[in-house]
């Protein structure tokens, strides 16, 4: 019995110095979207969960503890605990390491920490996690806690059957981010004379996900929902064509995640809010024979306003309508169109930063028409050479320079520098392909530069840089001239000598 008494002993004060490892624990009333934030105090607050913010040495050391884990890597296991900083309550993101009370703590770049991916899942953990549905538990805390580090590659044991009762609870959760509604950017018709509720188009989610989709909600008519299923009709005065729109995820938890890191090398722990609202739309329009042109990014799928767009009669060339896009599909009626004829679609200009989309060639039906999306597509990056002094660094005019494709060998580009950055467009280039820049001749004085190798891509292109180095004044090989004028000199001077002092012997004699 001593000896179990006196391991007990030392397992309670191997407890108050071992990993406190950090668990978010605050209400689930989630502050509106945050631009920064500004903790009154940037040192940490550890309390035990066993304990309920009482004496830490009453902490169970028995290490089948309800809140006590052990995590791979660590040394010793430890009893769960929250943490505040200020008034802001963080979650662990490196289990391995240990705080104290009283910590300090800076504010960091949270991308430093965590990689796109791994903040995504940890948002979704955190919102689904602790407070979600109104569980407030210690055992959700803890559950929250230790999900996250198994999400980021921890092995977590010594997890009781409650807690892990309630990760089960999280991970049943997180199906909802797994897919979204089997309708989603669906368009559907009504016919001229189809309003009014009883003649209402119903709308069935498969995947079995719609049911949360019900936050920050657009609707340009009339809607109703029903767990899965989704009703929409129109009224005699809603508009023809409309978009509606709904979020997994509501605004007020939308905001920005932070990342706080130790000043004394300890854990590293983060605030979490949900950065993607998961927003699905469905679109609407009626067999009057409308037709739906839909401007949208090709990377996000959204509306995109500043287009300037007209479709015109193929055969004819006369212009049905033209129009700028807005945020909203544009909506054309179909007594403009004949049906069965063919018309073309065309981007005059494209909004700023974006390329002009390629026309598409489409058939009037009167019966039905398919909205139709025109895509447009980022402006490829541009190619951006530098001709620098590499002692200056300013630009060096005069070099002779040229690009190549290294496969082919074909020329991309050829010119002469100046005092500017020389800048090429990216539509010469390849996404992915690798390209030489080489330098024919150097300005005057400068020796020819290596040639550089570089891979374009078309998102982002940083500034290639070519610096040329100054032509020595002594070169290691050859004479220069100044020494060749001396020593010829110096040869001339002592040849005259010798030559008067050889006179002056024989008139001696």
């Amino acid at each position: 019995m001593r000896g179990e008494e006196r391991m007990k002993k030392i397992l309670k004060k191997l407890q108050i110095i071992a990993l406190v490892f950090c668990l978010m624990a605050t209400y689930f009333v989630i502050p509106g979207k945050v631009d920064a934030i500004e903790p009154r105090d940037m040192s940490i607050k550890v309390v035990f969960l066993e304990t309920n913010g009482t004496d830490p040495s009453e902490v169970s050391s028995s290490l089948d503890a309800k809140y006590n884990v052990q995590v791979e890597g660590a040394e010793l296991f430890s009893s769960l605990s929250k943490l505040t900083i200020g008034d802001m309550l963080v979650w662990c993101i490196n289990p391995t390491h240990f705080t104290v009370n009283g910590d300090k703590y800076e504010e960091g770049d949270i991308d430093d920490l965590l990689d796109k991916d791994e903040q995504e899942v940890l948002e979704q953990i955190a919102y689904v996690g602790y407070g979600y549905n109104g569980d407030t538990s210690y055992e959700m805390l803890g559950a929250t806690q230790v999900r996250m580090w198994q999400a980021l590659g921890y092995k977590v044991s010594y997890i009781h059957d409650d807690i892990q009762e309630k990760i089960d609870q999280i991970n049943k959760n997180l199906k909802m981010f797994d897919k979204l509604p089997s309708f989603n950017n669906q368009t559907v018709r009504f016919k001229n004379d189809q309003v009014g509720e009883e003649n209402a188009i119903t709308l069935t989610d498969t995947n079995g996900v719609f049911s949360k989709f019900s936050h920050d909600i657009t609707a340009p008519a009339s809607y109703k929902i029903n767990g899965n299923s989704l009703k929409i009709w129109r009224e005699e005065d809603d508009p023809m064509a409309g978009t509606y729109s709904f979020n997994l995820i509501p605004s007020g938890s939308i905001g920005v995640s932070h990342g706080y890191i130790s000043t004394t090398d300890h854990q590293d722990v983060a605030y979490f809010e949900m950065s993607n609202p998961y927003k699905i739309t469905v679109r609407y329009t009626t067999e009057t024979a409308d037709v739906v042109i839909s401007k949208v990014d090709i990377t996000t799928g959204e509306e995109l306003p500043g287009s300037h767009l007209y479709i015109k009669d193929k055969e004819s060339g006369d212009i049905i309508e033209s129009w700028v896009s807005t945020d909203e599909p544009h909506v054309i009626d179909g007594n403009k169109f004949v049906d069965g004829r063919e018309y073309i679609l065309h981007e005059e200009t494209a909004p700023d930063g974006y390329d002009l989309a390629q026309d598409i060639t489409f058939i009037y039906h009167e019966e039905h028409m398919e909205t139709i999306i025109m895509n447009d597509e980022l402006t490829p990056a541009k190619v951006i050479i530098s001709k620098q002094d590499i002692t200056t660094g300013e630009e060096i005019p005069g070099a002779h320079l040229t690009i190549t494709d290294k496969e082919t060998g074909e020329l991309i580009e050829e010119w002469t520098s100046t005092d500017e950055p020389h800048v090429i467009d990216g539509y010469k280039f390849e996404d992915g392909k690798e390209y030489i820049l080489h330098e024919e001749t150097a300005p005057e004085g400068y020796q020819v530069a290596q040639d550089i190798t570089f891979t374009y891509n078309k998102d982002e292109m940083e500034p290639i840089v070519m610096v040329d180095e100054i032509i020595p004044e002594n070169p290691e090989t050859g004479i220069y001239f100044p020494t060749i004028v001396l020593g010829s000199g110096i040869f001339v001077a002592l040849g005259g000598y010798l030559l008067i002092n050889k006179k002056n012997k024989f008139k001696r004699i």
